[in-house]
């Protein structure tokens, strides 16, 4: 059983040690390494436009929206289950002008990205740019 839950501060630490998760670094723009300090300095900022998907009630991965700019992840030990399909489906529907700024070379994600019902808006040579058809 899937559920999506507005961020709370009991999941801070688990965000920074998902986006830092050996097997997640590389899908990311940024590879910088954030102490628990940077991450509750940057979650009491914007912690708030974050959600925590639930798989069996244990955290399962992450999605949020800032600038309309996604941010997702999943967690390793949950891939393959469509926890990142259902957590942009789920956020379609509370940010549907929510976009994606994918690197290129991150396959996984360009191609959840066009089978979630986005596509490709623009790229350039390290990026390409989704968004929800029809916005």
């Amino acid at each position: 059983m899937l559920t999506l839950v507005k961020n709370k501060d009991i999941y801070f630490e688990y965000i920074r040690t998902l986006r830092l998760h050996p097997e997640n670094t590389s899908g990311f723009i940024e590879q910088v390494f954030i102490t628990p300090a940077q991450q509750q300095t940057y979650m009491e900022e914007h912690g708030h436009k974050f959600y925590i998907a639930l798989y069996q009630k244990k955290p399962a991965g992450y999605i949020g929206v800032i600038d309309d700019d996604i941010r997702i992840c999943t967690d390793p030990n949950f891939k393959r289950k469509g926890i990142a399909g259902f957590m942009l489906d789920n956020l379609a529907v509370l940010h549907p002008n929510a976009r994606a700024k994918v690197l290129r070379q991150n396959a996984a994600s360009n191609n959840l990205f066009l089978k979630c019902g986005y596509y490709k808006y623009n790229e350039d040579e390290l990026f390409n740019y989704y968004k929800r058809a029809g916005k």
